[in-house]
């Protein structure tokens, strides 16, 4: 690995970090169990729920430490720990990295705070390896574009950005791509590796590690007609509609995802329980940690409500999709019928009454069913929340121009749920087909997938 002093990093203080700080500032549940000790600790778990190889960082898992920094005018300021765990998939190498960067000074004059990257560990499910000093680094760049590092295995994994964006922009994301070069004459040998990064909340409990898929590849605004002539009532008339492009989680919320989310938030989202639990009995909680029932823990989370929906994906810093964006989604701008093309639906595209199930199959075990970008389950298994009021006829309502549309502005009592289920008829998933529930009440056939507005490739990293 490139010879690197321990790195002193200037950053502007991030939302994100903060919210990692304060006690409690994740959850808004009023009141949760105390943290678990490490031994119980959720693990991050994999890209479709598997709880490996995770694991073994799951033993370092602690809420992030709380220190007192003072200015230059005297002023105290408390400034937590910033803990990040990453995928590292390349070739044979399936690990986790797990990094603890931790703040030294504040600033009042200069670019924000000096921070250090502290300590790092390469994990997979057998244990936990530390690495030496000098074979990790964290980097802050300009306009909270960041870069790390770790030394590993001969070679050196440098984690960036896939995407350019504005400092405090929403669309900006941890990284989520990595080059690789030999440790020996420093030759880039691949370039732009698919990562995921998340950070730990207040009580040391990650994120889920969930790959996701920019749509479209371009990250540019798509105009698209929504809606069907052929299909029913609601779906009518055609019309043109203007959505960002967007980054999308590959897979459905699974169950080892959603366990994460209640043992750092809890079951409380204000309105109405986040999963109710008398319809989702694959989900166990024992003093404030939850847990998915062993040998479900990658199938997709049915049982949320609505409000808990949302919670999950705010939780991640992401959000609900609105019924525009999900369709452009499935129907591949308004180009396929399905999310896979115009051939009807069966049993080996997705999972639908036909096939007789009686419970959702592991998410994404259907790969002839995936849409053009590898987006799957988008039709069938689980339906998907999305954020806007139902309205029968709310298309008509459009205008020619519908730029961004996020559904009626007044409660209508009912929430769109997209793509069909398990029980749903061959019909009812296609793209543009349309139905609701009660934004209050789970069901068993109704999951969440989120998404974030995507930003300007960067192609140059």
């Amino acid at each position: 690995m490139r010879s690197r002093p321990m790195v002193r990093v200037f950053l502007l203080l991030l939302p994100l970090v903060a919210a990692a700080c304060s006690s409690g500032a994740s959850s808004g549940d009023g009141g949760q169990a105390d943290v678990p000790d490490a031994s119980t600790a959720p693990d991050g778990g994999g890209d479709a729920g598997d709880p490996e190889p995770a694991s073994g960082c799951s033993a370092l898992f602690a809420p992030p430490e709380e220190r007192v920094l003072v200015d230059e005018e005297g002023g105290e300021h408390r400034v937590c720990d910033l803990q990040m765990l990453c995928t590292l998939d390349y070739a044979e190498i399936h690990k986790r990295v797990y990094m603890i960067v931790e703040p030294t000074r504040v600033s009042l004059y200069t670019n924000g705070n000096t921070w250090e990257a502290r300590r790092a560990w390469v994990c997979d499910a057998s244990g936990a390896e530390e690495l030496a000093e000098g074979d990790f680094y964290f980097d802050y760049w300009h306009h909270s574009i960041f870069e790390a590092g770790v030394g590993y295995a001969g070679y050196h994994f440098r984690y960036g950005h896939g995407e350019l964006c504005g400092g405090g922009a929403d669309s900006c994301k941890w990284f989520d791509i990595f080059n690789v070069y030999d440790m020996q004459d420093h030759a880039l040998v691949a370039r732009r590796q698919p990562a995921v990064c998340v950070l730990l909340g207040s009580k040391g409990i990650p994120r889920p590690l969930v790959f996701q898929q920019r749509v479209p590849a371009g990250g540019e605004t798509v105009v698209f007609s929504m809606g069907s002539e052929q299909g029913e009532a609601d779906e009518q008339p055609v019309h043109p509609v203007s959505v960002h492009g967007l980054f999308v989680d590959e897979r459905e919320a699974s169950l080892a995802d959603v366990a994460l989310f209640l043992s750092d938030h809890g079951n409380d989202c204000g309105e109405a329980a986040c999963v109710d639990v008398s319809v989702q009995t694959h989900l166990r909680e024992t003093d404030g940690v939850w847990s998915a029932e062993s040998g479900f823990e990658d199938r997709p989370a049915s049982g949320l409500t609505w409000f808990g929906a949302q919670a999950y994906c705010r939780w991640r810093g992401y959000f609900l999709p609105t019924e525009a964006e999900w369709e452009m989604l499935a129907s591949a701008a308004g180009s396929r019928v399905y999310p896979w093309g115009d051939e009807p639906a069966d049993c080996e595209r997705a999972m639908c009454a036909a096939c007789g199930a009686d419970g959702p199959a592991p998410v994404c075990s259907r790969s002839s069913g995936h849409s053009r970008e590898g987006v799957c389950d988008l039709a069938g298994n689980l339906s998907e929340w999305v954020r806007d009021w139902y309205q029968a006829d709310f298309y008509a309502s459009c205008p020619g121009d519908c730029a961004f549309p996020t559904g009626p502005e007044t409660d209508t009592g009912r929430k769109v749920v997209r793509g069909g289920s398990f029980r749903s008829p061959a019909e009812a998933l296609r793209a543009a087909s349309r139905a609701y529930r009660d934004p209050a009440t789970g069901s068993d056939e109704t999951g969440v997938r989120c998404v974030i507005r995507g930003g300007t490739p960067n192609l140059n990293y």
